[in-house]
């Protein structure tokens, strides 16, 4: 299976999180809570749990869009680390 793929998945939900069309946002926030949303973490390698925490963090946040990139960011980080073997040492 394709990670790259199921890792764009994820970040279109992000996206769809803070859409303008809130038909859009329902529809994202109800994905991070079904069953599909675990397996497609699963396969791109990703933690579901800490991602719901931070989709449920948008919700808050002042500036959704930039949080929300700020997140994808993070993501693409944490991927980039995994992929390449380095891991992360915070002090």
């Amino acid at each position: 299976m394709n990670k790259d793929l199921y890792i764009s998945v994820i970040f279109q939900g992000i996206r769809d999180a803070v859409s303008m069309d809130e038909k859009i946002v329902y529809k994202a926030f109800d994905w991070f809570g079904t069953n599909d949303f675990i397996n497609v973490c699963q396969v791109a390698g990703l933690d579901h749990i800490s991602l719901r925490e931070s989709f449920l963090k948008l919700r808050s946040s002042d500036n959704p869009k930039q949080t929300s990139e700020d997140m994808i960011s993070a993501i693409r980080g944490t991927v980039w680390q995994k992929q390449s073997g380095k891991e992360l040492v915070l002090n």
